[in-house]
C-alpha cells in the first residue's frame, strides 16, 4: 500500500513546500537522487507527500539518523537502541518493529516536527497517556486538567499542523485533531 499522500489542494501544496523538501534538495551535495529514491523507504523514511506533478516530499531532517548512525547499515540497530531506551526511560513498552515500519514509511515525517526515535517513542506514549485520560474524563477534578493539559501541550509541542489530505491517510481525523484540537474545545479548563 502506498502511504505517500497526494497533496494537491492549494493549500496542502502550499503547507508541503513550506515545510518539506524534494528529492533533489535531500540529495544535493550528498548523493544522487536516484540514490535518494532507492534508500527511501528501505533504510530512511519513504516520502512523506506527492505534489500533482509526481515530486516526492520528505521531513527537513530526512538525513538525520544516517548522520548519526555513520552508515546506512547501523541505521535500523541505531533506530532500535534509541527507540527502547526512550521507552525504557518513560517506562513504555513501546513498539520499536511497528515504529521502524511507520518511521520507513515517511508517516513520522507527516507528524513529528523533529523524527527521531526518541520524538517517536515520546509521541507514542503522550497519544497513550491522552487516550487514557480523554476516555475517561474529569473536568472537575484540577489534576486532571492540569496533567492532561499539559500532556496536550507536549504533544501539541511535537507535532505537525498536518495538510488536509493527511485525514485520508489517517483514517479521517489526525492525532492533532483527536488529542489537541477536539480536547482543547471540549474541555476548556485544561491549562
Amino acid at each position: 500500500m502506498d502511504l505517500v499522500a497526494l497533496a494537491d489542494t492549494p493549500e496542502d501544496i502550499a503547507y508541503v513546500t513550506a515545510g518539506y523538501i524534494d528529492a533533489a534538495s535531500v540529495a544535493q551535495g550528498r548523493c544522487t537522487v536516484e540514490s535518494v529514491l532507492a534508500l527511501a523507504g528501505t533504510q530512511l523514511p519513504a516520502a512523506s507527500y506527492r505534489l500533482p506533478d509526481g515530486s516526492l516530499w520528505f521531513a527537513r531532517d530526512w538525513w538525520r539518523l544516517h548522520d548519526d548512525a555513520g552508515d546506512p547499515a547501523a541505521i535500523r540497530a541505531l533506530f532500535a537502541r534509541r527507540h527502547r531506551a526512550a521507552a525504557r526511560a518513560l517506562g513504555f513498552a513501546g513498539d520499536v518493529d511497528g515504529d521502524w515500519a511507520a518511521y520507513l514509511a515517511g508517516q513520522f515525517g507527516v507528524c513529528l516536527r523533529d523524527v527521531t526515535p526518541e520524538t517517536i517513542v515520546w509521541k507514542e506514549w503522550l497519544v497513550a497517556r491522552l487516550g487514557a485520560a480523554l476516555a475517561d474524563p474529569r473536568p472537575d477534578d484540577p489534576r486532571w486538567l492540569a496533567d492532561t493539559g499539559a500532556d496536550i501541550a507536549m504533544l501539541d509541542g511535537l507535532e505537525r499542523p498536518f495538510a488536509s489530505c493527511d485525514r485520508a491517510r489517517f483514517g479521517g481525523t489526525t492525532s492533532r485533531e483527536r488529542l489537541i484540537t477536539t480536547a482543547r474545545a471540549r474541555y476548556p479548563g485544561l491549562v
